[in-house]
This record gives structure tokens, sequence and C-alpha cells, in this order.
């Protein structure tokens, strides 16, 4: 496996609506988004995706986070985004949760 490799300053461009986040915990979950998200099963040197599907799962997890939950995000939004980009695969990537 060949983890993403998003930045969070890219993350953020994408996503600014977390640009008030406290920036550890935004770079914790980038950097956990890039662990779970396979560049080869996304095939990122041609598309770029799987930076795209790091960028909308590190979303999702802010999203549940204590942070997101009193700015009433919504997570199933970044989640149903991830979704989409995995439903465009011709491999099923195998998302392992933290433990």
């Amino acid at each position: 496996m060949t983890p993403a490799t998003l930045t969070t300053a890219d993350f953020l461009v994408a996503y600014p609506e977390f640009d008030n986040a406290d920036a550890t915990m935004v770079a914790a979950k980038v950097a956990q988004a890039n662990r779970h998200t396979d560049a080869d099963e996304f095939d990122t040197s041609t598309t770029g995706v799987g930076n795209d599907a790091a960028a909308a799962y590190a979303a999702w997890l802010l999203a549940l986070s204590p942070f997101g939950q009193q700015a009433e995000m919504k997570a199933e939004v970044y989640r149903a985004v991830y979704d989409d980009l995995v439903a465009g695969l011709s491999v099923t990537p195998i998302l392992v949760e933290d433990a």
C-alpha cells in the first residue's frame, strides 16, 4: 500500500470550512486519511483522485470530531463524497479503521 500524499494546505484549499479548526487536529486527520487511502488503488499518478479521496475522508473525520459536531457539520455529506470517488474505481479499496 502506498499512502496518499495530501498536504494540510491542499486540504484547506479543498475544504476551507475547516480553516477555523485547530491546526494540529486538522494535520492529524489529514495524516490519518493519507494512511487509509491507498494511492495505488486510486491511481494518483494519472487522476489525482487519491488525494481527493483522502481530503474527503479527512473532512469526514473532522466532521465527526467534537469540532465538527459543535459546528453542526454534516458528516454524511463528506462520507458521500468519499463513497462517490470509491464508486468510480474498478476495484474497491479496503478502508482500514483505526483501532
